[in-house]
């Protein structure tokens, strides 16, 4: 199971190996029921050991593009229900 295989003359072909595993374990992957809560590391504050630091405050996420604040995303879906 290999992504990439180098071939002569220095080129590269994909082997469709690892997205054919990838597939099956999503697809054998138990669906949940109710609510699911993520959480992810902030990337500019990272473990909180520079938390005190208001430039890495002001860094806007990566993501979400919001800084200064916390938040929770809710789908329209889940919000009406």
């Amino acid at each position: 199971m290999g992504l990439l295989k180098t071939q002569q003359g220095g080129g590269a072909s994909y082997g469709g190996g690892a997205t054919a595993a990838a597939e099956s374990a999503i697809a054998a992957y138990k669906k949940g029921t109710g609510t699911e809560v993520v959480l992810y590391e902030k990337v500019s504050i990272g473990t909180g050991a520079q938390a005190g630091n208001p430039w890495l405050q002001e860094l806007p996420d990566s993501v979400t593009k919001a800084t200064w604040d916390n938040y929770a995303f809710i789908s329209m879906a889940k919000l009406k229900s």
